[in-house]
């Protein structure tokens, strides 16, 4: 080697070997700090957790199910890497829960929010919490010494930043987005698809470069095929 790869090169690198973008929105948590300092977790934590996130990454790059399995010896802090797994991509999750069993229980990690129909719509406050400046309040306001045991208080979800217009507008806002989310679901998939076949080109052209099998206007028409068949 006789220079030292740049960051930018570093970066390509390390994006074609996972197969995804760190521009992806599914990559964001890969970037996430840690909350209470680098050195709050062990090496093989952060190892584990970041192997964890690049699988759900790739699993969103390639539009399969994202599913992680980690094998871990007793004393290893299991707790520390659910948890920081769940803060990166759960903290500040909303789900519109429109039927419950009788007499549910609920830890004291989960809230339930019941709203007045006269002046909010469960469709709208849905969307409203999923929007990244309520999820950053969330986040930026959990109270807690231990990394692993964060709260949210119910002052905290009072003061969450949610625009909240006249009921008929919340209805209209969330029909529309409700017929619109099919086609927003196929564009996003088409996408992603052609971003996965431009990641892809690098590692193979350099594989027929080395092997001689390179040939210009072969590669010209799998890339045709392959925006094609996205």
């Amino acid at each position: 080697m006789s220079a030292f790869p740049t960051p930018n090169e570093l970066r390509q690198r390390y994006e074609t070997m996972m197969g995804f973008s760190l521009d992806d929105e599914a990559a964001k948590p890969l970037l996430t700090k840690y909350s209470t300092g680098e050195d709050t977790r062990r090496y093989y934590q952060d190892a584990a957790i970041r192997a964890a996130l690049e699988k759900i990454a790739r699993c969103e790059r390639q539009n399969e199910p994202a599913r992680v399995l980690l094998s871990l010896a007793t004393g290893a802090g299991k707790t520390f890497i659910a948890v920081n797994l769940l803060k990166r991509i759960l903290v500040g999750a909303v789900v519109l829960v429109r039927q419950t069993r009788p007499r549910l229980m609920l830890s004291d990690k989960t809230l339930r929010l019941v709203t007045k129909q006269d002046c909010v719509v469960k469709e709208y406050l849905e969307v409203a919490l999923r929007q990244q400046k309520a999820r950053d309040f969330i986040e930026g306001n959990a109270t807690g010494t231990s990394p692993s045991m964060k709260n949210i208080s119910q002052k905290t979800i009072e003061k969450i930043p949610v625009l909240l217009p006249p009921v008929l507008i919340q209805e209209k806002i969330a029909f529309a987005l409700k017929q619109r989310q099919p086609s927003i679901d196929n564009l996003r998939k088409t996408v992603l698809g052609q971003i996965g076949t431009i990641n892809a080109l690098p590692a193979s052209l350099l594989r027929q470069a080395f092997n001689g099998e390179y040939d210009r206007h072969a590669t010209r028409k799998a890339m045709i095929a392959g925006y094609a068949n996205n």
